[in-house]
């Protein structure tokens, strides 16, 4: 059985709008945590102190994200590699 997911707070309204952290962002947009920093590290997605991050940036980000239209054969990632451990045969 997976891991259940914390239940995700209701947003924070501030003056400017909904802000989210970027666990919630991650939620969301199904990615890892990692992947909402990463982004932030290379202002693809715009955030404030504490990584506060506006739907308004949540959104843009989204809509920058690249869609995938290739489907990998069973076992192999998109990249060409197969899907198991390194060093195995």
């Amino acid at each position: 059985m997976p891991p259940k997911r914390k239940a995700l707070a209701p947003p924070v309204v501030s003056p400017i709008g909904e802000v989210y952290t970027t666990e919630e962002v991650a939620g969301m947009l199904k990615l890892s945590v990692r992947t909402i920093l990463r982004a932030i590290e290379h202002q693809q997605i715009e955030a404030r102190k504490a990584y506060l991050i506006t739907r308004e940036a949540v959104q843009r980000y989204w809509e920058s994200l690249p869609l995938t239209t290739a489907v990998a054969p069973a076992g192999k990632r998109p990249n060409g590699r197969s899907g198991g451990r390194r060093g195995k045969s």
